[in-house]
């Protein structure tokens, strides 16, 4: 499955997207308030098109593993920030404490790991009027499915149908409870 999501190019001094396409940052979280994606969406093997946020589209990682928490307390989460610092581009422990009082009050984690990045020579523009930050199951672009050399006849890059009844994909992403490590 695909996903579009919309990312700020700078967040404080780091830029996070540039650590994603460099490798330099292996995993991102995603924290909300109630299930909205792209909390339990996300399978492992899907790919996540990256937009810059008023910008377009510039480029794509593959997501081959996620998992999702759900929080009953904050110390959990704090848990799982000090587990990853170094895969997300937390600097120091510091850091650390700083988002977590920012993201304490949260319920739902998703939790990704980013491999193969491939941004795009050229970025693509796309139409998106909305607000949301996360689109599950998007549809490319002819564009954008040109750019990577994939079919534009065909409605998945996997090739594979989708019935009404759930997705073919053959795999199974992790649900726990913020406890185990990543």
């Amino acid at each position: 499955m695909n996903h579009l999501g919309i990312y700020s190019r700078k967040r404080g001094n780091k830029d996070y997207i540039s650590m994603m396409f460099s490798g330099e940052k292996t995993v991102d979280i995603k924290l909300s308030d109630r299930k909205i994606p792209p909390y339990n969406k996300i399978r492992n093997g899907d790919m996540l098109y990256i937009k810059e946020s008023s910008g377009p589209v510039i480029g794509r990682i593959l997501i081959p593993k996620v998992t999702y928490y759900e929080i009953f307390d904050p110390m959990q989460i704090l848990g799982i920030l000090l587990t990853i610092q170094d895969q997300v581009g937390l600097d120091d422990k510091e850091h650390v404490t700083r988002m977590f009082e920012r993201v304490a009050g949260k319920r739902y984690v998703t939790l990704f790991e980013l491999s193969e990045p491939e941004p795009l020579e050229i970025p693509i523009y796309i139409e998106k009027y909305d607000r949301r930050v996360w689109i599950a199951n998007y549809h490319l672009p002819i564009d954008l499915k040109l750019a990577y050399g994939l079919d534009p006849t065909i409605s998945d890059e996997s090739g594979m149908e989708f019935s009404s009844e759930g997705s073919n994909v053959p795999y199974e992403s992790e649900k726990t409870t913020g406890l185990e490590k990543f």
